[in-house]
């Protein structure tokens, strides 16, 4: 969301390449505004002022600057982040999780090209990314939830993995606990500080796509 506009990936079988669909929502409902061909098939976008960012399947991470009618103004690409599906604000940075384990922070700037601060090799297989006050989390298909202290940004350092024994793949922060979720296991509510072998756990349909978080409520989209 900017303002009052609302962007989604999404296919419509025409042009190049997929596209980021523009919606402006009013009283509860949305209305198209207008769609632009995204850089390659969306797998993550995330949103700093006016400047979305896109990462696809194929391509590097591409941003998309956006005027208050929704129209581009502005785009180009990070010449990084090939595959990326995981994106997240860290307020003035984006953080990005690679396929391959690699940790992408980069300063966002209002207008012009983003500056990569730094790019960390953590291992693993990160399939999403939260932030969470000074850190990240990190939803890894094998190795559950990393946490991932940020308070230097030039050296991410994974601080310790919480319990999730089938691997998760979307994670969000509520209310200081942690959630994930995955195929085997439904959803995990974490508490950090608990240290417990046997997190609270609810079955529901598979979560497919990253949780999103209006203050003390997580919604997630799956199929059963």
């Amino acid at each position: 969301m900017w303002g009052d506009l609302c962007f989604f990936g999404g296919y419509r079988d025409f042009g190049v390449y997929p596209n980021v669909f523009v919606s402006r929502v009013s009283s509860g409902w949305a209305t198209g505004v207008g769609l632009v061909q995204g850089p390659g098939w969306p797998a993550a976008m995330a949103m700093k002022d006016n400047r979305l960012f896109v990462s696809s399947s194929s391509l590097d991470i591409g941003w998309l600057d956006f005027s208050p009618e929704g129209t581009v103004v502005g785009s180009g690409s990070l010449a990084l982040g090939a595959g990326c599906r995981a994106l997240a604000m860290a307020g003035d940075h984006l953080v990005a999780a690679e396929p391959d384990g690699r940790l992408d922070v980069v300063k966002v700037v209002l207008s012009g090209i983003p500056g990569t601060v730094s790019r960390t090799a953590l291992g693993g297989t990160p399939v999403a990314v939260a932030v969470d006050g000074g850190g990240a989390l990190l939803a890894d298909a094998h190795l559950g939830v990393r946490r991932v202290d940020l308070s230097d940004l030039e050296a991410p350092v994974v601080v310790d993995t919480l319990f999730a024994p089938g691997g998760a793949t979307p994670v969000a922060a509520v209310g200081g606990h942690v959630l994930a979720a995955s195929r085997s296991d439904g959803v995990v509510i974490i508490d950090p500080e608990a240290r417990c072998d046997s997190p609270l756990r609810f079955s529901v349909p598979w979560i497919t796509g990253n949780f999103a978080c209006h203050g003390s409520v997580a919604f997630g989209a799956g199929v059963v």
